[in-house]
């Protein structure tokens, strides 16, 4: 299961997608980390399965932080560019964001 959440603040909009099993985990490696016990609320959010319009949503957003293969998917998908997208930890967690400019 993939969550979404979206989060609006002066008029810029993130929106977050996690794939549900990773998080309350710690994923790390010599150069990065990523901290889904301390950010769980970042992530958490409503199953994609109940979110109305994702690809509005998607489109619309000012960023995106995607973690794990479930929700990189959705963002190719759906026309997102995610050959950037880190390896993270020795379970090699992807992870991407994007920034609309």
């Amino acid at each position: 299961m993939v969550l979404i959440k979206i989060m609006k603040n002066k008029g810029e909009t993130v929106v977050s997608l996690c794939d549900k099993e990773l998080l309350g985990k710690v994923y790390k490696d010599e150069k990065y980390c990523l901290d889904l016990v301390k950010y769980k609320q970042f992530y958490e959010g409503e199953s994609i399965e109940e979110y109305d319009d994702l690809k509005k949503a998607l489109k619309s957003a000012s960023s995106i932080n995607a973690v794990g293969e479930k929700s990189i998917r959705i963002l190719k998908r759906y026309g997102f560019e995610i050959s950037n997208a880190k390896k993270i930890g020795k379970e090699k967690i992807s992870h991407i964001q994007i920034y609309m400019i």
